[in-house]
């Protein structure tokens, strides 16, 4: 190959930029795919199967059980990709793994499940970050929701041991819509401007229940017709999803600014139904 020296001078210009791009562009998640694991899941019935037990830099903020799919575990224990899962089926998005949480429960609303991890290094004051992570609702599920988001906090927040009560903060990231989607993979994301210091990333559900009011009266859940053909999970129980390639990456105001620009004009008419404005 002759290098001619056009081809010299982008060839360095190359090497100058490429690490600047991936800097900023460094996700901060470690483990953002669930791919590392110290053992595989084993059954969704004989415990080895949880988020905490198995994955490398995940953990559990309350007492609910998070759990862990990978394709090494064993064929009948329903925690092997594609399925049958306990809940359906589901291939990761990427890589072999994923998560998946409980929402919303039917019988018992003000319960919830979680992960949690610390992120490679602290979020730096008035910067700009973009959080993102995909979901997917089970088929066996009878509910969808729009309450799952992210919080980024200084220091990792937690229930008392035994309480699988859900965060009632108000997320720094949320669902623009109801996830419905049994088959495709939906990204969440949004930006988060740092107070400094931030460096726990939670993912789960995160809703604000007034005193006099039932969660009912709080959720935004929407009823769905379950798959349940050859499912044994959940029996329709409630709202849970998969999840997978979590990012927290610095972004520039520019790179804000534009994404609110797309999302204005992305935005339906709400205000008639004839879109005259």
């Amino acid at each position: 190959i002759i290098i001619t020296e056009q081809l010299y001078r982008f060839l360095y210009i190359l090497m100058v930029l490429a690490p600047w791009a991936v800097n900023a562009q460094q996700n901060l998640v470690y483990n953002h795919s669930f791919e590392l694991n110290d053992s595989c899941p084993q059954h969704e019935n004989g415990g080895g199967y949880t988020l905490d037990q198995m994955t490398q830099g995940w953990y559990m903020p309350n007492s609910a059980t998070t759990d862990y799919y990978h394709t090494c575990a064993p064929a009948n224990g329903r925690v092997k990709p594609p399925g049958p899962l306990w809940s359906g089926y589901q291939s990761p998005r990427t890589g072999n793994a994923m998560a998946g949480i409980a929402v919303y429960i039917d019988v018992d609303p003000a319960n919830s499940e979680y992960l949690q991890t610390r992120l490679t290094q602290p979020l730096e004051a008035c910067e700009w970050y973009k959080v993102e992570f995909y979901v997917n609702l089970c088929n066996n599920c009878s509910f969808a929701s729009k309450d799952i988001g992210a919080v980024l906090t200084t220091e990792r927040i937690q229930q008392p041991l035994g309480s699988v009560a859900s965060f009632q903060i108000t997320p720094h990231i949320q669902a623009a819509n109801v996830v419905t989607d049994t088959l495709r993979w939906i990204k969440i994301d949004g930006h988060h401007q740092a107070a400094g210091g931030e460096e726990w990333l939670t993912i789960g559900r995160f809703v604000k229940k007034p005193m006099g009011l039932f969660w009912e009266d709080v959720l935004d859940v929407i009823p769905v017709i379950p798959d349940t053909a050859g499912f044994s999970g959940w029996d329709g129980q409630g709202g849970y999803y998969y999840i997978d390639d979590v990012f927290v990456y610095e972004v520039s105001a520019e790179e804000v600014n534009e994404d609110n620009v797309q999302l204005t004009f992305d935005l339906p008419n709400v205000i008639t139904p004839n879109n005259d404005g």
